[in-house]
């Protein structure tokens, strides 16, 4: 394979890998302060940590939101895959935390592998910016 077929590979992932945080992290961050308290509760309580929930799932959902977009575009790119590779790592904390079945945090498995093998290969020359 040559570099042009590794190059539009890495574009089909980071536009599918993008538009699905877009998608997820949409809601999430126009849920408001009352979706991002509750995120943040989930995130933050199994560690018996009882403050700061609104600005944890606010800063989750705007990363989610903001970093798909960057993906997407190639555009800050290593910045954004290291903030989301944070996010579902901390998803994937959370709900091993609370015990919860592996298929109800496979999606943030998968989620967190894709932007770590993003973070390792670059966003490719089909991109806004590189970097």
């Amino acid at each position: 394979m040559g570099g042009k077929a590794v190059d539009a590979g890495l574009l089909v992932l980071r536009l599918g890998v993008g538009a699905l945080c877009v998608a997820r992290g949409q809601a999430q961050v126009f849920g408001g302060p009352e979706m991002w308290r509750a995120l943040g509760a989930y995130a933050l309580t199994p560690f018996n940590i009882d403050s700061g929930h609104v600005a944890v799932g606010g800063a989750g959902a705007f990363v989610q939101f903001l970093g798909g977009v960057c993906l997407a575009l190639g555009a800050f790119f290593r910045p954004a895959a290291a903030l989301l590779t944070l996010v579902a790592a901390g998803a994937l904390a959370a709900r091993w935390k609370r015990d919860v079945p592996f298929v109800d945090w496979a999606a943030q498995a998968y989620a967190g592998v894709a932007c770590v093998a993003l973070l390792l290969a670059g966003p490719g020359r089909f991109a806004v910016r590189k970097g």
